[in-house]
């Protein structure tokens, strides 16, 4: 390269160094430039949408459809606008003397102060979360921003009540000791309780259904799951799930919208009605009629009697001197009478142990009792136990009481004096003495007190002046100088 060419590229490099160092300078200007005007920028939309402090009145609201509803948002700083968001996205600008749709209007006094929307006749739609958007102007004239929420709950009684299981449910014991029942409502606002009951079949008002399960509940998506205990006597009954809910009204209550029910065909093998097991009343030479109680379903296929001198006798047959009539049914689905006749009671009839044995599909069940000739002895009371062992206690302690006054009034036991018992005590001894002709044991006892006693009475002053004679004394003595012993 020869020098003028060396020289050209250094001037050509000094050149593009310093067009380099020049843009450099160039975009840092530009570069700050722009951070100015975005710190500008942000500056002027901070103070445009700065949050103001908004608090909602109610935040949760419940209301019925029809009912009306009452909304607000309040801020300590003087309101431009003031504008309500519904759940379906529609907005509404609080102005006085404006309304939209006949049932949203402005709530309040003063729109610088009250931010709030009246809604009447609630419908449906109006149910979810309502906002409330607050702009106002601060002192140095910029606008700012705040905003609030409330949910407005809309009660929905629920569309329908149902019972999964069906109209009908039929439980074999002692398979199905136990049984889970699901009772739905779905679609109501909000969430319902419930409560379980049994109803008597033909008896529909709620003061003669009972409370029924007794068993473990579980709350499901809809509806309540509960375990219910499997119970003979409730055969032939209708078990009842009563959903309680703010939208029920007395007409949709009084139509029994507001619940759902399950018959019961429970299948046991027989099962006796009564835990007495007992016959009285029998008198002898007469003629008896014994009345025996049970339960049974499906129906009974045989019952037979068998007495306790070994005569048998079948239903609707006669045997001896017992007649056995064919079974009735009832009062109530599932229970059945049983009835023998005696034609006549014999002596050797009483106290004795005879049987009625009953059969169906499921089993069979052998009830065993007992004949008593003369009337039914009067029942206890129950509870009269405990009644009569506290009265007892009370007599113990009445006598206690007692005898701890006679003796306390005597001296005697715990309650003598230390003095008296000693007296007596040696009243024994003497009176002992006495009968083995010993002398007194009580003698050199007595002299010491005797000698005690002369000391006192020698310690008393001679010196005292006797005291005058009077005049029936003197009369006395002059009386008694003059008399001449005979």
């Amino acid at each position: 390269m020869t020098s003028e060419e060396t020289k050209h590229y250094c001037a050509s490099s000094r050149c593009s160094s310093k067009t380099h160092t020049f843009h450099l300078r160039l975009l840092t200007v530009l570069g700050t430039m722009e951070l100015l005007h975005v710190a500008v920028l942000l500056t002027v939309l901070v103070n445009v949408y700065a949050e103001v402090p908004v608090s909602v009145g109610n935040p949760s609201i419940q209301v019925k459809q029809g009912e009306e509803a009452l909304l607000s948002c309040d801020t300590k700083e003087s309101i431009l606008f003031c504008t309500f968001t519904s759940p379906t996205g529609e907005s509404f600008n609080m102005i006085p003397d404006l309304k939209y749709k006949n049932r949203y209007e402005f709530h309040g006094v003063n729109t610088q102060e009250d931010c709030g929307i009246k809604i009447t006749d609630v419908q449906d739609e109006d149910n979810g979360d309502w906002k409330c958007d607050i702009t106002v102007k601060d002192e140095s004239g910029s606008a700012k921003k705040g905003e609030g929420q409330a949910n407005v709950l809309v009660i929905k009684a629920p569309s329908a009540v149902s019972i999964a299981e069906g109209s009908e449910m039929v439980l074999t014991l002692p398979q199905d000791e136990t049984k889970q029942v699901t009772c739905l409502a779905q679609g109501g606002r909000p969430k319902p309780t419930f409560s379980w009951m049994l109803r008597t079949e033909g008896k529909g008002e709620e003061k003669e259904i009972e409370e029924a399960y007794n068993g473990a509940v579980e709350e499901v998506e809809g509806g309540q799951v509960i375990t219910y205990t499997t119970q003979p006597e409730d055969h032939g009954k209708f078990l009842v799930c009563v959903v309680n809910h703010e939208g029920f009204g007395e007409e949709a209550i009084g139509q029994g919208l507001n619940k759902a029910e399950v018959k019961l065909d429970i299948r046991f093998k027989p099962v006796a009605t009564s835990q007495s097991h007992k016959v009285w009343s029998m008198k002898l030479g007469e003629s008896f009629d014994i009345l025996l109680g049970f339960k049974a379903n499906p129906e009974p296929t045989e019952i037979y009697w068998k007495m306790h001198d070994g005569t048998e006798v079948a239903q609707g047959s006669s045997n001896k001197r017992y007649t056995s009539d064919i079974l009735k049914a009832g009062p109530h689905d599932g229970h059945f009478t049983a009835k023998l006749t005696i034609d006549k009671v014999l002596k050797t009839d009483g106290e004795t142990t005879s049987k009625l044995i009953v059969k169906n599909q499921l089993g069979e069940t052998t009830y065993e009792f007992v004949m008593g000739i003369g009337e039914r002895p009067p029942p206890v009371e129950k509870g009269s136990g405990p009644v009569i062992a506290i009265v007892i206690v009370a007599l113990i302690i009445v006598i206690v009481i007692v005898v701890a006054v006679v003796a306390r009034a005597q001296g005697v036991l715990c309650f003598a004096d230390k003095s008296v018992t000693d007296d007596v005590e040696k009243s024994a001894a003497q009176f002992e003495a006495l009968d083995k002709g010993e002398p007194s044991p009580e003698k050199e006892m007595i002299k010491e007190p005797l000698t005690e006693v002369k000391k006192e009475v020698e310690s008393v002053p001679a010196a005292l002046p006797a005291p005058p004679p009077s005049e029936g004394e003197k009369e006395e003595k002059k009386s008694n100088g003059a008399h001449t012993p005979v």
